[in-house]
């Protein structure tokens, strides 16, 4: 039965008048509460009080100064009681909006008397300040005022208050003081209030509005078969009611984690819930308030039927940080435990990092999925719904540059783009934005485009005929190459690396050694296998240059991070399953046991004197002279940089003497022994 505020606030002044004496100093501040707040009930207080009228006597009022006498002490809490029987049917929206609401989430009658009362004062500071002078006279601590209320003992209540349903509704504090402190959050109480009318409208005010996805499966075919199963596990769990279903996707932000949940609720046909991003007040909340609002939306979540609840950021659960800066356990694991093998309905915990995680917790999931790097389409189609959804325009081709340029969170190219479009920009000008934040708020610069240097094959002085790994490379076995180029600077590697991939219809993915390389221990090796987790889901093919930093011998004499470094790089070796190739102009410095792992190794040495002619006649557009014959040591990038050199400062390319001058000044620079040439 649904009864109306004005008769469950009736009922509980009478049962709290009831247990009081009228002369206590707990009687005297109930009297004059009642005297002065008689409208909240639609009492006639005066009337109440009077005594009856006698033949030939006029009934005189109780004076404010002096107690009631039991009788009219007696009749006060008569009329009361008849108020609250008058009232009880009354129509009230906040009253029906409560019914359906303990209905929903499987309140007790027990657990529900408890929360009304505690629901009536928080919402009505009238009434909450007559719990507040009770209390404060002593009368009983809050549990207690709580059982006069309601006509019960004290255990009664202390064993509903603190019932597995009612956490994360209602925290009542035992100990007598000067306050009835009772809590309830203030979107609960929200929710129930109008204009709120009817349970969808307190789900969508305490749950949110399911989350629309904005990729779709296609985007995700880098863990295909990871995908199905998370799939079929769900709608399973879904259709036949499974508690405890709990899916913790692991990975650094910007592998897609929050994205793949959106994407597989919306392949189920279910909605999405993000529960616990926000406090009562909208700010950000504590440990506590994020397992409240989980346990209030469970219930809710299970009652409505084919819904999944998102819990982003697991780690703030986990662990709290020390004074010292250290990593510590927070919480109590038993309640946590209970609480993931309780789940109504599945959740989907997402983390950066299961470094603090206890492994109690882990063992109750009942999957986990490690996340690598979302590929360059997934990003770029995000990229373009977000510049849809902002009314700017941006081509495909423009999206999938970006997303190549910028391997941050998507979040982060989402933000550049709203920024573009706010000052009325234009699709160019998200380089100017997306740069910044992806150096200061990632950590990480954009990544060059691999320069178009072209592959001239007949300036390649290698000890390997390059046309026969060519022809490897579109072979059927393409997948196991792992090339290991060597030589002096600009010699060609990495330009026939380039030429290579373009060769076997991928996609170069150029990272030099210091783009890997991270001042803090450890930070290199993960940057490495992302490097390795990038190109695999990209399909693309990855050359390291300058890779001696992770080719050192790993010699007595090298520091631990030198080896870890080497091993990190031997390890992604074994696993990746597309072409790689690492260049380095220090060979003799490279792990012999990293160099066998390697399944083809190639010198590129100096121009010999019939490909420098060549490479004369290619830049400069005429004959070599003879004496260009006596300078060694030239590479093709010497003569590029030379022929750069006479572009930029507008000098003529018709005379031998200032060209060789220039060849000759490139060698010097390196440092070997050359002859002069005599003209």
């Amino acid at each position: 039965m649904v009864v109306s505020s004005k008769a469950a606030v009736a009922a509980y002044v009478s049962a709290f008048l009831r247990a009081l004496d009228p002369a206590s100093p707990a009687g005297r501040r109930l009297t004059g509460w009642l005297r002065y707040n008689s409208s909240l009930l639609g009492l006639d207080f005066e009337a109440a009080i009077r005594p009856a009228k006698r033949a030939g006597r006029r009934p005189r009022a109780p004076s404010a100064d002096r107690p009631l006498s039991g009788r009219a002490w007696a009749k006060l809490g008569k009329t009361l009681d008849a108020i609250a029987t008058r009232e009880a049917s009354a129509p009230d929206p906040i009253a029906e909006n409560f019914a359906a609401f303990v209905d929903a989430i499987g309140l007790s009658v027990e657990q529900a008397a408890v929360l009304r009362l505690v629901f009536e004062a928080a919402r009505d500071s009238t009434f909450d300040r007559l719990c507040d002078a009770l209390v404060e006279c002593r009368v009983a601590d809050n549990y207690g005022l709580i059982a006069l209320g309601l006509g019960t003992d004290s255990g009664a209540v202390v064993r509903a208050a603190n019932s597995a349903n009612l956490a994360g509704l209602m925290k009542i504090y035992g100990g007598a003081g000067e306050r009835f402190s009772a809590y309830i959050p203030y979107r609960v109480i929200n929710a129930l209030l109008p204009p709120n009318h009817g349970l969808a409208a307190i789900e969508r005010s305490l749950i949110g509005a399911p989350m629309p996805a904005e990729l779709t499966l296609a985007d995700f075919d880098h863990i295909g078969s990871e995908c199905d199963f998370l799939l079929r596990l769900l709608r399973n769990a879904l259709d036949r009611r499974r508690p405890g279903i709990n899916v913790l996707l692991v990975g650094v932000p910007g592998t897609g984690k929050t994205e793949l949940c959106k994407t597989l609720a919306a392949e189920l046909r279910c909605a999405l819930f993000a529960i616990g991003e926000a406090d009562d007040s909208g700010a950000e909340p504590d440990r506590g308030e994020r397992l409240d609002a989980l346990k209030l939306a469970a219930p809710l979540a299970a009652r409505r039927g084919n819904a999944i609840l998102l819990f982003d950021e697991m780690q703030d659960l986990l662990a709290d940080e020390s004074p010292n800066g250290n990593a510590q356990k927070a919480g109590s694991k038993v309640y946590f435990n209970r609480m993931l093998e309780q789940n109504p309905v599945p959740v989907l915990w997402t983390s950066n990092s299961i470094r603090e995680c206890d492994p109690a917790f882990l063992r109750r999931m009942t999957y986990i999925l490690e996340m690598q790097a979302m590929p360059i389409a997934a990003r770029a189609s995000m990229l373009e719904n977000g510049a849809r959804q902002c009314g700017l325009r941006i081509d495909p081709g423009q999206a999938k540059q970006l997303a190549r340029r910028y391997p941050v969170a998507p979040a982060i190219l989402k933000g550049a783009v709203q920024a573009v479009a706010i000052a009325g920009g234009n699709a160019e000008e998200i380089d100017l934005v997306a740069g910044p934040m992806s150096r200061f708020v990632a950590g990480r610069r954009a990544v060059a485009p691999a320069k178009s240097v072209p592959f001239l094959p007949e300036l390649a002085n290698a000890d390997i005929d390059l046309s026969m790994i060519e022809r490897a490379a579109t072979a059927s076995a393409a997948s196991e190459l792992s090339l290991f180029f060597y030589g002096p600077p600009g010699t060609g590697k990495s330009a026939f690396a380039r030429h290579l991939a373009e060769t076997m219809a991928l996609e170069p993915m150029l990272r030099r050694g210091s783009d890997l390389l991270s001042k803090w221990i450890g930070d290199t090796e993960k940057q490495l296998a992302r490097a390795f987790a990038e190109a695999r889901n990209d399909r693309r093919f990855l050359i390291i240059d300058e890779a001696e930093p992770f080719l050192w011998n790993r010699s007595a004499e090298s520091r631990s991070w030198e080896v870890s470094m080497v091993d990190e790089l031997l390890i992604q070796m074994e696993s990746h399953t597309l072409p790689f190739a690492c260049t380095t102009n220090l060979p003799e410095a490279v792990d012999s046991a990293a160099l066998r792992r390697f399944s083809l190794k190639v010198k590129f040495d100096y121009l010999t004197p019939d490909q420098t002619a060549k490479a004369y006649a290619h830049f400069f557009t005429r004959e070599a002279p003879p004496s260009l014959r006596h300078l060694t040591a030239l590479t093709p990038s010497d003569f590029a940089s030379v022929a750069k050199r006479c572009r930029l400062l507008n000098l003529p390319m018709d005379r031998d003497a200032p060209l060789l001058t220039m060849l000759e000044g490139e060698v010097a620079g390196k440092r070997l022994p050359t002859r002069k040439i005599g003209f």
